[in-house]
């Protein structure tokens, strides 16, 4: 059986979509024809999203940016370590957050646990990026800074 388009009755372009209040407070629109829903964020939350977002790369960066430097003062060694300390707790966090993450959520409520893994992240990262000029120094003090940030 083929289907017949030439039959089906098309929506005129304004019928096609409907503007309807969103559950966070933007705007979303309705898709009529699909019957799905498509959420805006607000302006507010999408620039605080990329300010948290910026946070948590901003570690990372003051370190691999400078693995030149690092390599000529600290010696050819420095790239290895300096890239393993970086990335190497990503899978560790990984597991440990899909294994405790809904568990601590149900315990403390995912606002509180949400902001107290955010304030712990962001405090070391301060600490660790305030101590990162005098670490430069030895390449097991940048390992170690490394480490924190990753």
């Amino acid at each position: 059986m083929a289907l017949d388009n030439e039959n089906v009755e098309k929506p005129e372009l304004g019928e096609e979509r409907e503007q309807v209040q969103s559950s966070f407070g933007g705007d979303a629109i309705l898709h009529t024809s699909a019957q799905t829903v498509e959420e805006t964020a607000p302006v507010k939350e999408s620039i605080l999203f990329f300010i948290s977002a910026m946070g948590c790369t901003l570690g990372w960066t003051a370190v691999l940016s400078n693995l030149v430097f690092y390599t000529d003062t600290l010696g050819i060694d420095s790239f290895l370590i300096l890239n393993l300390a970086v990335f190497s707790p990503l899978l560790p966090v990984t597991v440990a957050q899909a294994i405790w993450d809904s568990k601590l959520d149900k315990q403390f409520k995912s606002l509180r646990s949400f902001s107290f893994r955010g304030n712990v992240g962001y405090s070391t990262t301060f600490l660790c990026l305030l101590l990162l000029p005098w670490a430069s120094t030895s390449l097991n003090l940048l390992a170690i800074t490394s480490l924190l940030l990753g």
